[in-house]
């Protein structure tokens, strides 16, 4: 026994007007989505560069402070990996300045490298290297390298993206030699690294409920970092 399906000519026309505006509603919302992350990458973009003009004021090329201005008591030092040098930080309240100043062990002499408002603590980077983050608004940070040796600065930026919830919170990270990296997650802490004679610049990530996220690594020959 043949069975045939008899559609009529009304209800084909159905069929084709429903299959046509499922097709459009299908382009409108992928438009709507490719529009989103436009925008969204649009949006970061500008805001990137907004936090890289605040970053370039904030940490200046050389310092401008000499030695002999500073009065306080040292409120953290750190010896450099290989035991030669001190890395020295110094707050002046009166000049709403902090100093960063390193002390030669040998000789016991001491000079400026650095200077400048909302610095946090800086650390070593090897031992002729120094790092440190200034505060330059909400979800992100300025993020200095100074060579102790020429005094040399080189600006980055670290920015805290939180975007929605279908994105888990990650770091935008424009280095001191042009290149940029994201990943997952905010830093915990940054520490410098001395291991098998190479020295690493190390996020610790944690997510929105500090979770721990593991290490972000990256090797640093002094005038590059590599991802590791």
């Amino acid at each position: 026994m043949n069975f045939k399906l008899k559609i009529s000519s009304e209800t084909k026309k159905i069929l084709i007007l429903m299959i046509c505006v499922t097709i459009v509603f299908v382009m409108v919302e992928y438009f709507m989505q490719a529009d989103y992350v436009f925008r969204t990458q649009e949006v970061l973009s500008e805001y990137t560069g907004y936090i890289e003009a605040r970053i370039r004021d904030n940490i200046k090329d050389n310092m401008a402070i000499e030695p002999t201005t500073i009065s306080q008591s040292v409120i953290f030092d750190r010896v450099s990996p290989d035991g030669s040098q001190e890395l020295r930080y110094y707050s002046e309240k009166e000049l709403d300045q902090q100093i960063i100043a390193v002390k030669t062990i040998k000789t016991n002499q001491e000079k400026v490298i650095y200077s400048g408002n909302r610095i946090n603590y800086p650390k070593w980077l090897g031992n002729e290297h120094i790092f440190f983050t200034t505060y330059c608004g909400t979800g992100c940070q300025g993020f200095g390298l100074v060579n102790v040796s020429s005094g040399k600065v080189e600006k980055g930026v670290l920015s805290y993206m939180s975007i929605d919830e279908n994105r888990p919170d990650y770091t935008n990270f424009r280095d001191w030699f042009g290149k940029e990296f994201e990943f997952d997650g905010t830093p915990e802490s940054i520490e410098g690294e001395i291991k098998d004679d190479k020295t690493y610049l190390v996020f610790r990530m944690r997510d929105r409920e500090t979770k721990p996220l593991g290490e972000k690594r990256f090797l640093f020959t002094g005038n590059d970092l590599q991802e590791f």
